[in-house]
């Protein structure tokens, strides 16, 4: 019972960081800027995450890191995955081999228009494996485009509903344009300036903004001013600032669903993320029932000891000690999975299937046999190097043993993709020592 407090103060920190309030970053070429506090210069990510604590963090993504992708109406794309593999082929057509690598962030919106964006300035594996060395989640990776449409849509909804508006969000010699028609994207491109200034600008607009047409523009980096007065027009905030204005990035207090909501940390991995859940589900009902086991246990210790005492002077007592039994196995299995070190093990797994490539896996179950110190998991993957890899990444963690491929097959419904389970054995002693040298040099496991 003694260790069971310090193994608490493991754990309880990283649990207490997923689920904290996240810090919210603008991330573009130049580095990061944290959008909740004022700062001087931008920072290299690197070296924002090497400062901070534990934390979930969102990221707020320069258009200048990406390619945006708006389908045709009438092709035949009824879901994410379709319109993944649509993009994908898309963005190879037009931007080469490297394009096949590119981070994809689907969406679709409610009455039909989908796209996607693509993150071609930034290895989004190595970004999240970096992050989670540093015990920092990323929770959410949207397109800088998709956060402003979110935010005017608590704080402008006439302008967003209207029979037909635009938005326009510029980064020095970038202009990214949306036309949009009762809140739904029907025009997404990125244009080019000749100069970042208001002069170009302007001049672009002109060929892209018809009078009258109720118009929002934003952003910063312009050498100078706004461009001049016009029928619509209305300009939130300096754009001549060194980076974007914070107010127009925050989180509105409720999102519009029927908004695209592209988002690189979540694209196409609602399985995963349920899975997780269940596993975390599951292991929140398994502390508490091992919390409850150790009090009960502490409870027959108490009573043994009183029970002994009294054994030498009363039959009564020495037939009731007697009827008291010790701790049940399923009770005693509790308390073992209370003292596994859930947050390394997790972070193994988590850089394991990292290591697969950007989307080349997701999640589906995890199973732990405490009695035998087995582990199961069960997942989708790409294709099968995918799932071999994810075995030889496993091999050499700290506390896996005879880790191997237990079986390999076709999605169900004829669906693209592997089903496939690895199977394990953990040496529980080497994963707490992991974990606590982890502990004692702060770094993550």
């Amino acid at each position: 019972m003694s260790r069971s407090p310090s193994k608490a103060r493991r754990w309880l920190p990283w649990l207490k960081a997923r689920l904290a309030r996240p810090r919210r970053l603008w991330l573009g070429p130049e580095g990061v800027w944290p959008l909740d506090q004022d700062a001087s210069h931008a920072q290299s990510l690197a070296q924002w995450l090497a400062q901070q604590g534990p934390a979930r963090v969102e990221l707020v993504l320069a258009e200048q890191l990406q390619h945006p992708l708006l389908c045709a109406p009438e092709l035949p794309l009824p879901d994410l995955s379709a319109v993944q593999h649509y993009a994908r082929t898309q963005f190879t057509q037009y931007h080469g081999s490297a394009a096949q690598h590119w981070a994809l962030a689907p969406w679709r919106s409610a009455q039909g228009p989908c796209g996607a964006s693509a993150l071609s300035g930034l290895d989004w594996a190595a970004t999240r494996a970096q992050a989670l060395q540093h015990q920092q989640w990323l929770s959410q990776a949207r397109p800088a485009w998709a956060v402003l449409l979110q935010h005017l849509a608590s704080t402008d909804a006439p302008w967003l509903h209207a029979e037909h508006a635009a938005l326009a969000w510029v980064e020095g010699p970038l202009l990214c344009w949306l036309r949009l028609e009762h809140g739904q994207c029907r025009q997404l491109s990125h244009r080019r300036l000749h100069a970042p200034s208001a002069e170009a600008l302007d001049a672009l607009l002109q060929t892209l903004h018809p009078p009258g047409l109720p118009l929002r523009l934003a952003g910063f980096g312009l050498s100078d001013g706004a461009p001049r007065p016009r029928a619509g027009l209305q300009v939130l905030g300096p754009l001549n600032a060194s980076h974007p204005n914070p107010a127009l990035l925050q989180s509105p207090p409720r999102r519009a669903p029927e908004l695209p909501q592209p988002d690189y940390a979540a694209a196409l991995r609602p399985s995963q993320r349920l899975g997780w859940a269940l596993a975390l589900g599951g292991l929140t009902l398994l502390l508490a029932s091992a919390w409850s086991s150790a009090q009960r246990h502490a409870e027959l210790q108490a009573s043994s000891t009183a029970l002994a005492l009294a054994q030498a002077r009363t039959p009564q007592a020495r037939a009731h000690a007697a009827q008291l039994t010790p701790p049940t196995p399923a009770q005693a299995q509790a308390q073992q999975l209370l003292s596994l070190p859930w947050p390394t093990l997790l972070a193994q797994v988590e850089r394991a299937g990292l290591s697969a490539g950007p989307q080349a896996l997701r999640w589906l179950s995890l199973d732990f046999q405490s009695a035998q110190s087995t582990l199961r998991l069960e997942g989708w993957a790409q294709e099968r190097s995918a799932a071999l890899g994810l075995v030889e990444a496993l091999r050499p963690q700290a506390g896996w043993q005879d880790v191997v491929l237990g079986s390999l097959r076709q999605g169900e419904g004829g669906s693209s993709g592997l089903r496939f389970d690895v199977q394990a054995r953990l040496d529980t002693r080497v994963l707490a020592a992991t974990a606590a040298a982890s502990a004692a040099s702060g770094v993550a496991p």
